[in-house]
């Protein structure tokens, strides 16, 4: 039998898993929090080592836990990291997620499989749930892959369209947050997009997102905020917030720069769908001075 109350989140040694596992955690699940070879150190919440490319760990896992409920956050999400080690992050992207969307399905568990606003080329935006997706690089066309194949073998499995998110960073890996953070506070130039537009939240609201999206069996729901922001623009908002000066950020073209992975102009979602059920994002200027005041720094406060 399956214990509804058994929440396995994988990922959860990542920027959004960690997130995740405290707020479950605190909202009454027995949460169990799946990472490789990796120590969380979370309150309230049962740490277990998987491979998630190995079939026989992925079957003992759920033979030990027999979870009601998976949030699958676990991915090799770097866009340019995908591009550069495209087996690798088949195997991690698209393989192991089909294996947990089999074990789900015999399990008879929750399922809510986080995706990206990637899977779109940023050139009709905004993009709603029943958009036809174009991915214009290899970790887009994965998690589109990953989507058809988890819905093709548990219908009932959710799928979450996450976009770019911001927050506290992972022990040793200081977050995009953190890193512009750090750029106004020791006056080092960083260079910001200004024409890459995404609809942001903190990890906190997205996480709010996917507690409602485990009451929504096999819908596509879009977990974005409620504004258009570039990377540039948020850095000049971080900036006025914290009271350092801005000039540090170095405003730059996405033709500016080459990367590995090519990166939409415009990824930004409609999230109406996930509105109308409860979903409410604050502004961004709130979300970004809640997650100010908990890394501290000069002028947090204000």
């Amino acid at each position: 039998m399956n214990n509804k109350n058994k929440l396995l989140i994988t990922g959860a040694s990542g920027f959004l898993g960690r997130v995740a596992c405290s707020y479950f955690a605190r909202d009454g699940w027995e949460v169990y929090g799946v990472a490789y070879q990796q120590r969380l150190g979370i309150d309230g919440i049962t740490t277990l080592s998987c491979d998630l490319t190995d079939p026989a760990e992925c079957k003992a896992l759920f033979e030990r836990v027999s979870p009601g409920a998976v949030l699958h956050l676990a991915a090799m999400s770097k866009p340019d990291a995908c591009e550069q080690n495209p087996q690798e992050s088949q195997r991690i992207n698209v393989d192991a997620s089909a294996r947990l969307a089999s074990l789900c399905a015999d399990y008879q568990a929750k399922l809510v499989f986080t995706s990206t606003d990637l899977v779109f080329s940023g050139d009709k935006a905004p993009y709603q749930e029943d958009d036809p997706v174009e991915p214009i690089n290899r970790y887009g066309e994965q998690k589109v892959r990953a989507e058809e194949v988890i819905s093709w073998l548990y219908p009932d499995a959710t799928i979450a369209r996450m976009p770019l998110m911001f927050g506290p960073g992972v022990p040793g890996k200081p977050s995009f947050t953190e890193q512009l953070l750090a750029s106004l506070q020791q006056r080092k130039t960083m260079r910001l997009f200004t024409d890459e537009y995404r609809t942001v939240v903190n990890a906190e609201t997205a996480v709010q997102g996917l507690k409602l999206a485990l009451d929504q069996p096999g819908a596509t729901l879009h977990l974005g905020g409620k504004e258009r922001w570039s990377r540039y623009a948020f850095g000049q908002l971080m900036a006025e917030l914290v009271g350092l000066d801005a000039d540090v950020f170095q405003p730059v073209k996405l033709a500016d720069i080459q990367t590995a992975a090519h990166r939409p102009a415009d990824a930004c979602m409609s999230s109406e769908r996930a509105f109308a059920l409860g979903y409410s994002p604050a502004s961004v200027r709130c979300q970004l001075k809640t997650v100010l005041d908990g890394l501290g720094g000069p002028g947090a406060n204000r």
